[in-house]
């Protein structure tokens, strides 16, 4: 067969494979610094090697030489057999279903899927014309032709993003793939990044400053972390003291994100971090965030605020909040550890149910552990159990607030070991109650604590020990000791 014969073939095979797929969508190329999917890159260097052999199987003058030009290429495209798996056909089946797997309901990226069943089809069918051109009993021109349509199947499957004529393919798809690391500094566009990424993928933080003139809003998996390891150095700074700074939470969709937030500082608004559930208050359970190395400051309500799903954070800063440090309601399960909860909420009535304000507010149905944390200086109350909330204390620290270090109303549930609770302006532990109930609190004596109270190895002392607190102990009195037995 004449070399031209074969050129004629590959343009005829890839105006058909046009002609039956359609036009391919293909992403566009941001300035913000990225880095791709590098598994996606490997296997774009694996099909562009396979049509370096395929072209020298066809371009070759010899029809010898021609053959072991397409015994390599057969080797290259099965690796050992398709039948083991190993083969590039079953890799990029493998990639498509991590992409569908990643991106989940997210209809934007379907194009992805169709550009890599563009690039899995044509290599099914180069590796027919490979084998068939490898049965040939001797190099014949049936032969060339079958290598001259494994090129130009190969030609499809590798696909370009640049031309207009040219198919999706493979590079197509990691054109249109959302980056898996998205690297930015100040100034850049922060929503616009965590929109971008892909599920699962992780946006960094250069230092400095951020300023936010509405909320950030993260609705799928990922990690937003500050490329520093010190909080201090990454600044999330919200203008708008009625604006939530960061809103973790998914819309519209049952299906659960994982967050991971780490290593940056948030200040302002009137809420700093909120964590809540896409389908309303009461659904929760559908997220899981965690929170690494974060400092959260100045906020109008609350530092952070969650109402479901399952949020764990670990050495931590809820700081100077104008009402509560952490406000956890309905249906929030939340784990702190080694967190500092400090100068949270002034003296006086809550915006939320009409409590006053405290360090630590556990509410509704809520759960909270908090291990090796300390909660100090108040305006009011140190932590605050009210409703249904179930609240486990190991190994913390309440001191120097502004009232009671720990006020307990309603069906709370708390359980408290090996803590220290003392040097506070009231109580240091309070059920709430007709024998201790303050005067101005007279209207919520509706509110007498009938839940329960377990402890041991705790330190609470008296207003005659050191460092005690003001009004004594334990209000009503530890009967049996048990709460600071050792």
């Amino acid at each position: 067969m004449k070399p031209h014969a074969a050129l004629w073939r590959v343009v005829l095979v890839l105006v058909a494979a046009a002609a039956w797929l359609g036009p391919a969508t293909v992403g566009q190329a941001s300035n913000v610094s990225t880095t791709s999917f590098p598994d996606f890159q490997e296997l774009s260097e694996s099909v562009d090697f396979a049509l370096y052999l395929a072209k020298a199987a066809v371009a070759s003058p010899d029809p010898s030489d021609a053959k072991i030009h397409l015994s390599a290429l057969w080797e290259h495209l099965t690796r050992g057999g398709v039948e083991d798996g190993a083969g590039l056909v079953e890799q990029l089946r493998g990639f498509r279903e991590a992409v569908q797997i990643a991106t989940q309901d997210d209809g934007t990226l379907s194009a992805v899927s169709q550009m890599l069943d563009t690039a899995i089809r044509f290599v099914s069918l180069c590796l027919h014309h490979v084998e068939h051109a490898l049965a040939e009993g001797t190099p014949s021109e049936s032969a060339q032709q079958h290598a001259a349509e494994a090129y130009a199947l190969l030609f499809a499957a590798r696909g370009d993003p640049v031309s207009p004529f040219a198919l999706g393919g493979l590079r197509g798809a990691i054109a249109a793939l959302p980056d898996a690391i998205i690297t930015i500094k100040p100034g850049d566009s922060l929503q616009e990044a965590v929109d971008r990424v892909l599920p699962g993928g992780t946006v960094i933080l250069k230092p400095g400053n951020y300023m936010l003139h509405e909320s950030l809003r993260v609705r799928s998996s990922m990690t937003f972390m500050g490329e520093s390891t010190d909080a201090r150095e990454v600044v999330l700074a919200m203008g708008s003291r009625e604006e939530t700074a960061l809103i973790v939470g998914r819309i519209g969709s049952e299906i659960p994100i994982s967050v991971r937030v780490a290593n940056l500082t948030v200040i302002g608004g009137r809420i700093g971090i909120s964590i809540a559930s896409d389908n309303g208050i009461m659904a929760g359970g559908s997220h899981d965030v965690r929170l690494t190395n974060v400092t959260i400051q100045d906020a109008s309500l609350a530092a952070l605020y969650v109402t479901s799903g399952v949020t764990t954070a670990r050495n931590c800063r809820l700081e100077n909040a104008g009402q509560f440090g952490l406000a956890a309601l309905w249906l929030a399960r939340i784990t702190m550890t080694d967190c500092h909860i400090s100068g949270n909420g002034a003296p006086g009535i809550s915006d939320l149910a009409h409590f006053p304000t405290s360090g630590v507010l556990v509410s509704a149905s809520s759960h909270v552990e908090l291990l090796d944390c300390s909660i100090r200086n108040s305006g009011r109350y140190g932590v605050s159990v009210e409703e249904t909330g179930w609240l486990s204390l190991s190994g913390c620290e309440i001191q120097e607030n502004g009232s009671d270090g720990i006020v307990l109303w309603d069906q709370a549930i708390l359980l408290i070991e090996a803590c220290t609770v003392q040097g506070n302006d009231g109580w240091g532990l309070r059920a709430h109650s007709p024998d201790c109930t303050p005067s101005d609190l007279a209207p919520l004596s509706m509110h007498y604590h009938a839940g329960s109270l377990v402890g041991t190895a705790n330190v609470i002392p008296g207003p005659d020990e050191p460092h005690g607190n003001l009004f004594g102990a334990v209000c009503p009195a530890d009967g049996d000791g048990s709460l600071t037995s050792r």
